[in-house]
């Protein structure tokens, strides 16, 4: 939907290169966007009405220096989803079955409350978005600090890539090789995917490589590839990509002889050994 509201917005022949890079990284939340409306008619006192000012005046795009995002999905995560499936599943042995749930159908769930919430389901289902939301603002004060004007969605979502080698190598082993964690926006509900786990909200699923081509211009195309362009823990290509990915960066990804010969910086040259 958001892909489509986004093309649909266009002028004709508008679309190039910068508009393709905006949409692959683009960071807005649809399901934060229908979170905040669920919010927008409820008021409270103290921290939870500091809350719920956070949430109102987010914009719904989950950057990763955003503090209503870092709220919002920390919010739905750790609180809100377990409160309406342990509402749903009275039994805590098939909860885990649930997961991880489906985005759409537990916002339907909230936006139309049914029997399940009790003779009362909309102000049962406010008491609960009012509830949940508390709790995981105090909770993200204890993690992030009472200022939540420095909070951020990176500082809990994060990238991090760890050498397949790392679990047999030794920690010491792993310090070197293994890169993060990088701050990095998104969700598993927009555009730039990167599905996290709730444990720590790490990154678990998404694209790694990002590649827009200029069709008939193709020396303009651009690239991103993670954590780098090497396997060799020496060279400064093994993960000089990894921040330029994590921020919806993009590096050249040139295409003619000429362009590929006047940006090398270093040839490797694989010879037979003399007598084969």
């Amino acid at each position: 939907r958001r892909i489509a509201d986004v093309l649909g917005s266009e002028a004709p022949g508008s679309h190039g290169l910068a508009q393709s890079i905006a949409l692959q990284t683009d960071v807005m939340t649809e399901p934060g966007l229908r979170l905040r409306a669920l919010l927008a008619p409820l008021s409270a006192e103290g921290a939870t009405g500091e809350a719920l000012a956070l949430i109102a005046g987010w914009d719904g795009m989950a950057t990763a220096d955003s503090a209503g995002a870092a709220l919002c999905e920390y919010w739905y995560a750790q609180h809100l989803k377990p409160a309406l499936v342990a509402l749903f599943v009275p039994d805590p042995k098939l909860r885990p079955l649930m997961e991880p749930g489906d985005v759409e159908g537990i916002l339907k769930a909230l936006e139309t409350p049914g029997a399940a919430f009790g003779e009362a389901p909309e102000a049962a289902r406010d008491a609960l978005l009012l509830e949940t939301l508390t709790a995981a603002h105090a909770a993200l004060v204890e993690t992030l600090g009472e200022d939540t004007a420095e909070w951020r969605w990176g500082d809990l979502h994060h990238g991090f890539f760890e050498h397949p080698l790392g679990p047999v190598a030794g920690d010491e082993w792993r310090k070197s090789h293994d890169i993060g964690p990088l701050a990095k926006g998104g969700s598993a509900s927009t555009v730039m995917h990167a599905a996290y786990r709730t444990a720590d909200f790490r990154v678990t699923t998404g694209a790694s490589v990002r590649i827009v081509m200029d069709v008939g211009n193709w020396d303009e195309s651009v690239f991103i590839n993670a954590p780098g362009q090497s396997g060799d823990r020496r060279l400064p290509h093994y993960d000089d990509l990894a921040p330029h990915w994590a921020k919806g960066e993009y590096v050249p990804f040139l295409y003619s002889d000429a362009a590929v010969e006047e940006a090398t910086a270093h040839v490797i040259r694989l010879l037979p050994a003399s007598g084969s």
